[in-house]
């Protein structure tokens, strides 16, 4: 008999474009909902699903580096499914 008492289950571990459909399956099944402790996803995407924002480049010197050239891309954050 195995003490599974701290043991946590983390649903759906997939791509952000199915997360709410699947979320809402899992925790509207009352006997399923009182055993999930989190829903997992993964940061990327799949471009048929969803688009990404444009980006920007900033150029910077890296003084750790000698001050060699060096860039950062940014842009929004694509949060709209972790959102809701």
């Amino acid at each position: 008999d195995a003490d599974l008492g701290e043991v946590k289950i983390v649903i759906w571990d997939h791509n952000r474009d199915g997360m709410l459909e699947r979320a809402a399956v899992a925790y509207s099944d009352e006997r399923a909902a009182k055993y999930i402790w989190g829903l997992g996803y993964h940061w990327y995407g799949d471009a048929r699903f969803e688009t990404w924002p444009d980006r920007s480049e900033v150029c910077f010197e890296d003084r750790q580096h000698d001050d060699a050239d060096a860039a950062e891309l940014r842009s929004r954050l694509g949060l709209e499914n972790l959102r809701r």
